[in-house]
């Protein structure tokens, strides 16, 4: 960790059991949000920001950004690939807003 930022080293299954290295590094801006850049492997050159806007008693989460195309992946397969990997990463999210309150 180095200010703001959050840099981890990862080892990434692949589907055939195949392994490659790729590097995440979390910009974090609370309580506003999260810039995540992944480089490495098959999610080289990613990024994405998790924005989090308090409405009430409850947080809205926005997500935008870009994933490069996955070789061998039908776009319907990369949807639902990135959809099951953000709903990991929107679990993680409560946790941290719940720090963050």
């Amino acid at each position: 960790m180095a200010g703001n930022v959050v840099t981890l080293d990862a080892e990434v299954y692949n589907p055939d059991g195949t392994t490659f290295a790729m590097q995440v590094e979390h910009a974090l801006n609370p309580p506003r949000g999260i810039e995540t850049r992944l480089t490495g492997g098959a999610f080289d050159g990613a990024r994405f920001t998790h924005s989090y806007t308090p409405m009430g008693g409850r947080t809205k989460v926005d997500l935008e950004g870009d994933f490069p195309a996955l070789p061998g992946m039908s776009d319907a397969d990369t949807l639902k690939m990135i959809d099951g990997f953000f709903s990991v990463i929107f679990a993680e999210d409560t946790a941290t807003l719940r720090h963050w309150s």
